[in-house]
């Protein structure tokens, strides 16, 4: 069975949990942030176009928060209970096939 997480047993923490795991998570974010920006710089929020911007906001973070967890099964490993060490979730980057 395939988890995002471990639990129970052990304090080892291993080379993934210190530096793996969030240089993904903070590359994720670096790749969708100059979006958030664009659309912040292009529609600010005034008192004539509240509630258009508000609603073009909205849209924008659900459209972020899609793009991040597609991102992140295509790139994030998952912890593998069987052989208690992280796995790629999806494709196995080293070999470049869809994982089983």
């Amino acid at each position: 069975m395939y988890g995002f997480q471990r639990t129970g047993g052990g304090n080892e923490l291993m080379s993934e949990e210190i530096f793996t795991l969030p240089l993904i998570q903070d590359t994720i974010f670096a790749i969708l942030a100059p979006f958030v920006f664009v659309i912040a710089a292009s529609h600010p929020i005034r008192k004539v176009n509240r509630v258009r911007s508000g609603l073009l906001y909205l849209g924008g973070g659900v459209l972020f928060a899609i793009a991040h967890v597609l991102i992140r099964l295509l790139s994030y490993p998952a912890w593998n209970y069987d052989f208690k060490k992280y796995q790629w979730a999806l494709i196995n980057w080293s070999t470049l096939h869809l994982s089983s």
